[in-house]
């Protein structure tokens, strides 16, 4: 049977390893935990989550980081948005420290062109990250009964974490963590990326 499919609204998820200091990375993020006794509790049940930092933060450690980041989200921006009239920054980032059973129940993050988590330390086990479809179309599809796991039918994905890897992906995906299965620390920094006049200077 001679049946054309064409794709005009898949969900991206964009993959890619940096090569920085991760060792250098690790240190400034538990110096911080250590610096800062108190964490926040947004999606995540256990572990340690900073408060928001910002660029303007002008973190030494972190500057080399995010600009990578940066590069990667404009590339996305001009060659899959096709956006040439702004450019894309990051407009907060967050270090999370999960290990012994930590996860982060399923969340979007409102408001950003895109999101994403680098993993500074990723301990074999130390828990996937879990993408899954809007409640809505599971909804739907689950009343119809679907059966197998396409990337047409699939309700979900996971990634397991790597050290070094960047993965990016729009604000509003569902997304959780599963827990850390060991006793070790998975360390990642996370963050929102907004779009900005092209005028606006991304940093270096």
């Amino acid at each position: 049977m001679d049946i054309k499919v064409e794709y005009w609204f898949p969900t991206p998820i964009w993959i890619t390893d940096i090569d920085i200091n991760n060792d250098e990375l690790k240190t400034a993020c538990l110096k911080l935990k250590e610096d800062n006794l108190s964490c926040r509790v947004l999606s995540n049940m256990g572990g340690w989550q900073s408060n928001d930092l910002y660029p303007e933060h002008n973190i030494a450690v972190f500057r080399k980081l995010l600009k990578s980041l940066t590069e990667s989200i404009n590339h996305i921006a001009e060659h899959d948005y096709s956006i040439s009239d702004r450019v894309a920054c990051i407009s907060q980032y967050w270090i999370n420290i999960n290990k012994g059973s930590h996860t982060n129940q399923v969340h979007i993050h409102p408001g950003a062109f895109l999101s994403g988590v680098y993993y500074v330390s990723a301990p074999e086990g130390s828990g996937k990250i879990h993408f899954e479809r809007d409640s809505k179309e599971i909804y739907a599809m689950g009343c119809l009964k679907i059966g197998g796991k396409t990337v047409v039918s699939g309700m979900n994905c996971e990634y397991e974490p790597k050290e070094g890897r960047l993965l990016l992906f729009p604000g509003w995906l569902p997304h959780s963590v599963l827990p850390n299965t060991t006793d070790e620390e998975r360390i990642s920094i996370a963050f929102n990326a907004e779009l900005k006049t092209s005028s606006f200077n991304i940093g270096s």
